[in-house]
């Protein structure tokens, strides 16, 4: 690459072709036949890659970022260093670095809502890593420029740590859709219109949930354990006979409910030990079917599109599993 009198006017003119992006990817102005220039941040200040030079001072020289020569261009090295503002250079990594963080940041925003993504235990890693990777890549491309003059070395490594973590920010921001595709293909996502609960009880810390349509059945979130222990709508410990007794006998809200469709057990651990599982008994109790996870389970409600959603996520990927009436797990 060329950085003497052929340098930017190289990168602008081959073959006497005028083109219209020329070194660094910044737009071209000819203003003659051999005398292209490079209009930087915006209009701020015109570089002519000819005389090499800027066309005016620049005002944070000589003291500031500006450098002592008020007119040099990259402090004479366009190879490793850019200037899209026209009034401080920096390496070129750190540039890259912090455009691919915020594309990385932009990329997390934007497939958000278009995935239907919400922050459960499973999933948030890989939803909150681009935006972590990308912010990284802001703050190490800004040091790298903070620190060009007093420690050079340093901020040559922070320049390509910057580039490097932008470009994970972005590559991670790019996968988030097919992650989210995958979690649904995988059935390991239950997603779920949310309505205005038919019964909840926060009894002693614990969630305990029904709402009486959800998909197309009915719908009970909560707390289960390794022990196979259940917490009923007083927020206390019960065993899957005793909690299915007082659900289905004493909890009024399930009683008057429309109970044809299967019943969305949400609770850890649900179909563990198969037909001895949690599930399977309430199955059998409750004389309807039962769909359930084998592993931990986070919930969250989200909103898209002005609708209010239940997402459940099964922390280990595990699928779901169905439950019938025979206590007979399929």
């Amino acid at each position: 690459m060329l950085t003497g009198r052929a340098g930017l006017a190289s990168a602008a003119m081959t073959a006497g072709a005028r083109l219209r992006i020329g070194m660094h990817g910044e737009l071209v102005d000819w203003v003659g036949q051999r005398a292209p220039l490079y209009h930087l941040g915006n209009g701020a200040r015109s570089y002519d890659p000819t005389a090499q030079r800027f066309l005016r001072m620049d005002p944070f020289s000589p003291f500031s970022a500006g450098g002592r020569n008020p007119y040099a261009f990259c402090e004479a090295d366009p190879v490793n260093r850019t200037d899209p503002s026209g009034y401080a250079a920096m390496s070129i990594q750190a540039g890259i670095g912090l455009a691919f963080g915020i594309l990385g940041i932009f990329l997390t925003a934007l497939t958000f809502g278009a995935v239907a993504l919400p922050l459960t235990s499973l999933v948030s890693w890989l939803l909150m890593t681009p935006a972590v990777l990308g912010v990284g890549a802001n703050v190490t491309g800004i040091l790298s420029s903070v620190l060009e003059e007093t420690h050079p070395e340093a901020s040559r490594a922070l320049g390509w740590a910057s580039l490097g973590l932008g470009i994970a920010a972005t590559v991670f921001g790019a996968l988030l859709p097919s992650a989210g595709l995958y979690a649904k293909a995988s059935g390991r996502l239950l997603v779920g219109s949310a309505r205005k609960p038919d019964f909840l009880s926060l009894e002693n810390g614990n969630l305990f949930l029904f709402q009486s349509r959800f998909r197309d059945g009915s719908l009970i979130a909560t707390h289960g354990s390794r022990d196979a222990a259940l917490y009923g709508p007083a927020g206390s410990r019960l065993s899957a006979l005793d909690w299915s007794i007082i659900v289905g006998r004493y909890l009024k809200a399930y009683r008057d409910s429309d109970r044809s469709g299967p019943l969305y057990l949400l609770s850890c651990y649900a179909t563990r030990n198969g037909r001895n599982s949690n599930a399977a008994i309430i199955s059998s109790m409750l004389r309807r079917d039962v769909i359930a996870f084998d592993a931990p389970v986070s919930r969250m409600m989200y909103t898209r599109s002005h609708r209010h959603y239940l997402l459940f996520d099964s922390r280990l990927g595990q699928p779901v599993r169905f439950v019938n009436r025979v206590r007979h797990v399929v």
